[in-house]
Order: structure tokens, then sequence, then C-alpha cells
């Protein structure tokens, strides 16, 4: 998990390097900073589909799936005429 947040720092405006920094996290049953990690980058980049997706299967993982859909749902109201937001909703 170092490496990837050592990796982030040095491109902190990337989202594929958050996204292995959240997948590592995901690996490692780390839900809860998961979550945040991706919170945080969607605030940069709103309209990125991996990474709506990773914080809703974060907070699935961990026990918020109430959380889990609102992210999705958020998501695809922005999103409703990409089908690629409706099967990450519906993988979710």
């Amino acid at each position: 998990i170092g490496v990837f947040e050592d990796a982030r720092k040095l491109a902190p405006n990337d989202p594929s390097m958050t996204t292995y920094l959240i997948r590592a996290q995901l690996a490692g049953k780390n839900y809860s900073a998961a979550a945040e990690i991706a919170r945080a980058a969607r605030a940069q980049h709103p309209d990125d589909l991996r990474l709506a997706t990773l914080e809703s299967i974060a907070l699935r993982r961990g026990g918020k799936t109430d959380q889990s859909v609102a992210v999705m749902e958020e998501f695809l109201r922005g999103q409703a005429e990409e089908p690629e937001a409706h099967v990450a909703l519906a993988q979710a």
C-alpha cells in the first residue's frame, strides 16, 4: 500500500494512480480507507466511473449498502446517457 501512496504523491492528479491505491486498500480489507480515498478523488474527478464504482464497492463491502447504492445513483444522474454507468451500477 505504501508504494501506491508514494506513486499517488508523484502524480496527485492522475486518477489511475489513485485507483491502484484504492484497489490495494480493498485487497487488504481496509474498506473505510478505500471509500475515503475514492470519495476524495471523486471530488477532483466527478465524472470518473472507475472512482465511483470503487467507492461504491468499498462502501458495500464495509456494510454500507445504502450508501453504496446512493453513490452509483448520484453518478448515474450525471451520466444518464452513458451505458457504462448503468452496467457499473448493476455490477457494484
